[in-house]
């Protein structure tokens, strides 16, 4: 099976840890949470300033995809850089210990470890908890409900293949720590290519599908439940 296909438990866990720890201190310093809603304000608003229609609909949708998809390649692609960085610095300032290839082993897996940890719970502090936060102290339960709606159509899709994307820092440290080369050239062959490129490709598809969902479903949803309510 390809590992960076999996979505791994514990990386679902530490998303909702930090969606849970952003919501909990937005509702203590409600400051944050307007601050950062004014942010998101400017992104959509550069986004709507696109004039409606079928071109610019498609338009909206590849500008979503394109961010997305160059926000989930670079977290996907750092891992590999930051085992190169480790070799070349390591070859540069080697261990003074004689069990050199045991500290490598333990620097790599605590780099990438952390890496993927760091970034997940980032990735549920600041693009949810915050958020849900701001629109749960403005707009009471009923808001949370309504933006939670408007999430779910798109926001799942998208959501999965962050998180997968965020997880490769796992899967590489996994990966080296089974077939471990401390020469440099090898930062890349520990790595499975196909599986490797496998993930991309879904990835690429992914979140193609969540950025037409969110312009043409989600968007309607919003306007529809605003109707209701």
């Amino acid at each position: 099976m390809n590992q960076f296909l999996r979505i791994r438990g514990f990386a679902v866990m530490l998303f909702l840890i930090g969606v849970g720890a952003g919501f909990a201190i937005t509702l203590m310093i409600p400051e944050i949470g307007r601050l950062y809603f004014a942010f998101q304000l400017q992104q959509v608003e550069q986004l709507t300033s696109i004039d409606p229609g079928v071109v610019g609909n498609l338009w909206m949708a590849l500008n979503v995809f394109l961010r997305n998809l160059s926000v989930a390649s670079l977290i996907a692609l750092l891992p590999v850089l930051l085992v190169y960085q480790t070799l070349a610095y390591r070859k540069r300032y080697p261990y003074k210990s004689a069990d050199h290839r045991a500290e490598m082993k333990k620097e790599i897996h605590l780099t990438l470890t952390m890496y993927s940890t760091a970034i997940l719970l980032a990735y549920g502090f600041f693009v949810f908890g915050i958020f849900l936060a701001f629109v749960f102290t403005r707009d009471s339960f009923h808001g949370l409900v309504i933006w939670t709606l408007y999430l779910v159509p798109h926001g799942v899709i998208e959501t999965l293949a962050m998180i997968m994307a965020m997880s490769t820092g796992i899967v590489i440290r996994d990966s080296w720590l089974k077939n471990f080369d401390t020469t440099i050239s090898s930062h890349w062959r520990q790595v499975s290519k196909r599986d490797y490129a496998s993930c991309l490709v879904l990835l690429i598809v992914a979140l193609l599908l969540s950025a037409f969902l969110e312009v043409y479903v989600s968007r309607d949803l919003m306007r529809l439940l605003a109707n209701i309510t």
